[in-house]
């Protein structure tokens, strides 16, 4: 039989989508995210992120203890020079990815919480370099660290800004070619610190938001990775200011207030 038609003077009855003729509505969905996923879904994926953090966390913590014994027993033994870098590098990049799926819980439930306080950016940025460094060497690319001799302080979250800058000079040493270079210049103007990368780790369209890497992948880019996904959340939690050009990517800092 077709559809039922209302009589003379009677409005016809709309039919929700994907309504069969004469059946009931089917039920309200979850809402959608700005980025086109659903909201129950977000959650989802944010409660499996931040139990994979959970659980990298306790072999960490492990490691970390042990590794002050290990570095003795391979000072002793004469090897600490060829093994040590090698298992604290890949520690350290361990514990920065459970710091990431962490943080990533945290955005897309919208709830990323900063611990703003007096950063000296000189010394984390040649903390930065000093551990890319190696890989950079790798590669054959020379990394340039132009800092300048007086401490620069910033207002800000010390781990949350040390990742940040771990992955934008990781990622414009990883772009870059052998034979070629990588720098980052620091300058102060005015009441902002200036960090100058070049050459930029992402192209003139920008750092993509968490949720736009979790559902379109940046065309012609390749895999960014968490942790310059996540690059964009820190810089609007500390408000900072981000210009990226076809040479350099700029990012600017408040100065901490003096006291």
């Amino acid at each position: 039989m077709g559809e039922r038609r209302g009589g003379p003077g009677e409005r016809p009855r709309k039919r929700h989508a994907g309504q069969a003729p004469g059946g009931p509505p089917r039920p309200a969905r979850a809402g959608k995210s700005g980025s086109g996923v659903r909201k129950d879904d977000l959650d989802a994926v944010a409660y499996v992120l931040g139990q994979l953090a959970h659980d990298l966390r306790t072999p960490l913590g492990s490691l970390a203890l042990w590794l002050p014994e290990l570095r003795e027993e391979c000072t002793r033994a004469g090897v600490a020079g060829e093994i040590l870098p090698l298992i604290e590098g890949a520690s350290r990049a361990l514990t920065f990815f459970a710091q990431d799926l962490d943080d990533a819980a945290q955005i897309l439930q919208g709830n990323l919480k900063v611990n703003t306080r007096s950063v000296e950016l000189r010394s984390l940025l040649e903390s930065v370099g000093d551990r890319l460094r190696r890989r950079a060497e790798a590669k054959g690319v020379e990394l340039r660290l132009t800092l300048g001799r007086e401490p620069v302080h910033v207002a800000g979250d010390p781990e949350r800004l040390d990742r940040l800058f771990d992955a934008l000079v990781k990622s414009s040493v990883g772009a870059a070619s052998g034979g070629s270079a990588v720098e980052a210049l620091l300058r102060v103007e005015g009441e902002e610190a200036i960090v100058s990368i070049a050459p930029p780790p992402v192209g003139a369209e920008g750092l993509p938001r968490l949720r736009e890497r979790l559902v379109r992948p940046t065309p012609g880019r390749g895999n960014l990775g968490l942790a310059l996904a996540l690059a964009r959340h820190f810089l609007e939690a500390h408000r900072a200011g981000v210009d990226v050009g076809t040479s350099d990517l700029r990012v600017r800092l408040a100065l901490a207030r003096r006291s």
